[in-house]
C-alpha cells in the first residue's frame, strides 16, 4: 500500500512539474514584465529611476518576490 501511495504522489508531482515547464510564467506575470520593460525604456525620457518607480498597473497582484526578480532581469538585460 505504501509503494502505491508513493508512486501516485511521485506521478502527481511529475505531472505538476511538466505542466509548469511548458508555460514558464503565468499570463499576468508576462503582462507585468512587458509593462515593466516599457517603463524601463521610457524612464530616461521622464527623468525617473525605474527601480524607484511604482510598478505598472499590469503588475497588480504579482508577488513582491516576482517583481524583484523581474526588476533584476531587466537591470541585467541593460548591462
Amino acid at each position: 500500500m505504501r509503494t502505491t501511495t508513493t508512486a501516485a504522489l511521485a506521478a502527481a508531482l511529475l505531472l505538476g512539474l511538466t505542466a509548469c515547464g511548458s508555460d514558464p510564467e503565468p499570463p499576468h506575470v508576462a503582462a507585468c514584465k512587458t509593462a515593466m520593460e516599457k517603463q524601463f525604456a521610457d524612464a530616461p525620457e521622464a527623468g525617473v529611476d525605474p527601480r524607484e518607480a511604482d510598478p505598472p498597473a499590469a503588475c497588480a497582484g504579482v508577488a513582491n518576490e516576482t517583481l524583484a526578480r523581474l526588476t533584476e532581469e531587466l537591470i541585467d538585460a541593460e548591462r
